[in-house]
């Protein structure tokens, strides 16, 4: 048995032509650059996923803070327009609700108006304390 070498010879020698054109062509695979890059290309993309993500969690509690903020103030102004004038009245220290430290002043405007200026504070992130003030005028019914 005889064994058969074969030896292919480095690009620069080969011969140019359209057989050499068409054997490269037929070539299979990655050279270890391209890989590399391509593991670049896809770990930069990744990354800035995760970051855009975490971007977006804070985010979504810092919302989920206000939009409670704000459904404790409207139900506030709801629950004293729904009240008789005689008996609404300004808030005496601050109320703890739902994490919003909520008060509120009534003004008498008129013999048939009041005024209730509301103030709702909560906590944003990092501790920071953001406030929401709303007012109405409450026309009184006999």
């Amino acid at each position: 048995m005889s064994a058969r070498l074969h030896f292919r010879a480095p690009l620069a020698l080969r011969p140019s032509g359209r057989r050499s054109a068409a054997r490269a062509r037929g070539r299979r695979g990655f050279s270890l650059v391209e890989l590399m890059v391509a593991m670049m290309l896809l770990t930069v993309g990744v990354l800035g996923l995760a970051a855009v993500s975490a971007y977006a969690v804070r985010q979504d509690g810092t919302a989920t803070r206000a939009s409670t903020a704000t459904l404790v103030a409207q139900s506030r102004m709801e629950w004293l327009r729904a009240r008789r004038c005689a008996s609404i009245a300004s808030s005496s220290s601050p109320i703890q609700t739902n994490g919003v430290t909520e008060s509120w002043t009534v003004t008498n405007v008129g013999t048939k108006t009041v005024t209730v200026a509301g103030t709702f504070t909560y906590k944003a992130r990092r501790g920071q304390n953001r406030t929401i003030q709303e007012t109405t005028t409450i026309t009184c019914v006999p």
